[in-house]
């Protein structure tokens, strides 16, 4: 049995759809690759050379080389509003951050320690609407940040990108 279409049909059907990205706005995943690789390095404590370069994880004190290391959410990064937040975003292990599930309480503390009362309450705030569409001009703009930071860093530093 062959079915005939419509013209119109038959030929948006056979049409190869483009994807149509936008080369001027990075997408979410990239944005964030750069973010993380920016918040690992604004880390670091310890460079041996341009390839080994070592920062702390902030939750159980571990001195491991940054690529190591994950860029780890206090508030879930399930919670876009503070997703892309460097006070809510700090390098810890693979152990912290997975196995022990981010390690909240010893988190908190640091951040309290680090920033203050009103910076945790503030993320607690803005991490209770997980429901929160990034717009693409932001993305832009935190990408942008995160590759100036990583390109000031490496060339201050003297270490290699990855």
């Amino acid at each position: 049995m062959n079915l005939k279409f419509p013209k119109e049909i038959q030929t948006k059907k056979n049409k190869k759809l483009k994807n149509k990205k936008d080369p001027f706005y990075p997408n979410e995943k990239t944005t964030w690759l750069n973010f993380s690789k920016s918040v690992r390095l604004q880390h670091i404590e310890t460079v041996l050379d341009s390839d080994r370069f070592f920062a702390r994880c902030v939750t159980c004190g571990k001195l491991k080389h940054v690529k190591e290391l994950h860029a780890g959410h206090w508030i879930k990064i399930k919670h876009k509003a503070t997703k892309f937040d460097r006070k809510n975003v700090h390098p810890q292990c693979v152990e912290c951050n997975e196995y022990k599930k981010g390690e909240e309480i010893k988190h908190e503390e640091y951040i309290l320690n680090k920033y203050g009362k009103e910076v945790v309450e503030d993320l607690k705030e803005r991490g209770a609407y997980p429901y929160f569409k990034i717009p693409k001009e932001a993305l832009k703009i935190i990408n942008d940040e995160s590759k100036e930071i990583i390109n000031k860093i490496c060339k201050e530093k003297g270490i290699n990108k990855w």
